[in-house]
């Protein structure tokens, strides 16, 4: 991975600013008008590909969620780096409506797991699966996971957002909150 994103692959140019709020990632914005996101990314393609599905998903539920732009040649993710359009958050997000929630999850039903990351169901009897490993996690804490697991394996299974906390969201008005 490059240390600063390659603009060009994406016709961008211009300044970068850092933006907070990157847990894993270096976050940066292009300065200007049109605006764009760049943020460093281990992912590989076939994730990033699998995001999109979910990305549309969250919209059609009324979540205002910015799309992953391709580069020039097609590809999601260029030297380690992604793009997306900047949406300016205004405050922080209301708490999203149980109902835009549930109609997220249907929208989700039929979508598979992460390609390389694994399901909690599957994180039963498996220690890893892409960002997670409970080998790093007490034991205790761990059986008691399982155990919940274990008490919803074979129920209907949805994506799951596992940072949806409000350093990840912001509202742009109070109808839609941002994901």
């Amino acid at each position: 991975m490059s240390t600063r994103p390659p603009l060009e692959a994406w016709g961008l140019t211009g300044p970068l600013v850092p933006l907070s709020g990157g847990h894993r990632n270096t976050v940066l914005r292009t300065s200007g008008p049109g605006a764009h996101v760049l943020k460093s990314t281990t992912r590989t393609e076939a994730a990033l590909r699998w995001l999109q599905p979910v990305q549309e998903a969250a919209r059609a539920a009324g979540f205002v969620v910015p799309a992953l732009r391709e580069a020039a040649d097609g590809r999601l993710s260029v030297e380690g780096w992604t793009c997306e359009a900047f949406i300016e958050g205004t405050r922080p997000a209301a708490p999203a409506r149980p109902a835009m929630v549930a109609d997220f999850h249907a929208r989700t039903a039929k979508i598979l797991q992460r390609p390389g990351f694994a399901a909690v169901t599957e994180l039963i009897s498996s220690d890893a699966g892409g960002d997670v490993d409970l080998g790093a996690i007490p034991a205790p804490i761990v059986a008691a996971c399982r155990a919940a697991w274990r008490a919803v394996a074979g129920a209907e299974e949805a994506a799951i957002h596992r940072d949806l906390t409000q350093a990840n969201m912001s509202a742009r008005r109070p109808s839609a909150p941002s994901i």
